[in-house]
């Protein structure tokens, strides 16, 4: 299992936390469980989770 590491500025906030948290609840449930999927499965994930970023 990977460990997701959200970002925190010097002066505490989380900007990928403050953007989760004001999403609509149901626009929140989805992505916190693609989250969720990314730390279980990390780099062995594919599509349609993820895509290859070329270049």
């Amino acid at each position: 299992m990977w460990n997701i590491v959200f970002y925190e500025k010097e002066n505490g906030s989380i900007p990928v936390q403050e953007f989760l948290d004001a999403l609509p609840v149901k626009h929140r449930v989805k992505a916190v469980h693609d989250i969720d999927v990314l730390e279980e499965y990390g780099a062995t994930l594919t599509e349609p989770h993820v895509k290859h970023i070329h270049g």
